[in-house]
């Protein structure tokens, strides 16, 4: 009996050894293979959604055309960024005549709303929210970008507060929760016109009321993103054409001052409002808040951007081989620019947002009175303060 308890003791030893032992190893060639030591002999490649080899692809592929590493003209790099990042972001769809018709309007304090239909291209007819300070004035304007979220019922109508019909109660309902949840209860642009800017806002693709027919959903959008691609287009591409094509109709306004023109937007759409800057150079100002980090620094294990889906809305294909997002955000200096990040924002590295700041204040290094970069208490939120300090650089800059 003592024979057969010492034989099954020395067996289970043996088992926990072996156990142990393979644990090592693996841990081992998983660091062998972010040191690329050795290749990994796993069974496996692929972990939490990313390559094990990841850390090498970030460091062997780096931007070839980054500010971060470029000696010489600051105008020259813009020029040259400039026409990579169009080239990469397109093509777009075919344009044609905006043919806007006014489907209804309503009379606020000191402004009206209008809901307007118009083509944004040959393919694309859209509803707008347009909204007009009562005075006859050229105005400054505002193109105001919404948020993501994964909340797709709604898109333009969370910045500014829907215009109520008979049929509008669950918009509106979803919009005043969506609202209090990340803008500390207000309609941003309701606040932009008050202080009398005219503001246009759209629903970018696949939110609202150009969503699916069956509902849009979350764990669809890598389909809808692949399908673009196949096709030879991409899903932030068609959204850069969308808001280049609002900022074209804006201009075209008789009651818009075509030289104070802004874009402003909370995290998918401060993404939006700095590729916009970027695409045209020709705003009076840009405000981003709680989107800008270098995509190099953010794709690493656990970060939000790994999952795809909604990382398939900001895909540019093949762009990262040229220029990371803190150098599209620097093409459009000396265009008066305002980012704003949260200190405990968790979509965001520190290490992301600070290499980003870094190109971006590079490239306004000698305009750097335009440039504010501000990290502020809090999370991934777009709160009255945080429109407080948005608005006070419109006003200076946009104005």
């Amino acid at each position: 009996m003592l024979k057969k308890v010492i034989y099954i003791g020395i067996l289970l030893l043996s088992f926990n050894c072996y156990e142990l032992m393979s644990e090592n190893s693996v841990s081992n060639k998983i660091e062998a293979a972010r040191k690329n030591d050795a290749p990994c002999t796993l069974g496996y490649e692929f972990e939490n959604n990313l390559p094990l080899y990841y850390e090498q692809m970030r460091q062997e592929n780096a931007p070839t055309l980054s500010l971060s590493e470029y000696v010489g003209e600051i105008e020259s790099w813009r020029n040259a960024a400039h026409t990579k990042f169009m080239e990469m972001a397109g093509p777009f769809p075919p344009d044609c005549e905006f043919d806007a018709e006014v489907l209804m309007e309503e009379q606020r304090d000191g402004y009206v709303v209008k809901k307007v239909s118009l083509n944004l291209s040959s393919w694309e007819r859209i509803n707008m929210y347009l909204l007009i300070p009562d005075d006859s004035v050229p105005h400054p304007a505002v193109v105001l970008m919404h948020d993501h979220g994964a909340h797709f019922s709604i898109g333009k109508e969370k910045v500014v507060r829907p215009i109520l019909t008979h049929s509008d109660s669950v918009v509106a309902l979803d919009a005043a929760t969506w609202v209090e949840r990340c803008y500390g209860g207000r309609y941003v642009g309701d606040e932009l016109a008050h202080l009398g800017y005219v503001v246009a806002a759209i629903d970018a693709p696949y939110f609202g009321e150009r969503g699916a027919k069956s509902g849009s959903r979350y764990v669809e959008q890598q389909a809808i993103a692949s399908n673009f691609l196949h096709l030879g287009y991409s899903w932030a591409g068609i959204t850069l054409h969308d808001d280049l094509r609002t900022l074209e109709y804006v201009r075209s306004l008789p009651c818009v001052d075509d030289d104070r023109i802004s874009a402003m937007g909370f995290s998918y759409g401060a993404f939006r409002a700095w590729t916009l800057a970027a695409a045209s150079r020709s705003l009076a100002a840009v405000v981003s808040v709680c989107w800008l980090g270098n995509v190099r620094d953010l794709v690493v294990d656990g970060n939000n951007i790994t999952r795809g889906q909604t990382a398939y809305t900001m895909y540019f294909p093949r762009l990262a081989q040229y220029l990371d997002f803190g150098d599209i955000a620097a093409i459009s200096s000396p265009t008066p620019a305002m980012y704003i990040q949260g200190n405990d924002d968790v979509l965001f590295t520190r290490e992301s947002v600070n290499c980003a700041f870094d190109v971006v204040r590079k490239a306004y290094s000698d305009v750097h009175e335009r440039l504010s970069l501000v990290m502020a208490a809090g999370g991934h939120v777009f709160d009255v303060d945080r429109q407080k300090t948005a608005f006070d650089f419109l006003d200076k800059w946009g104005r």
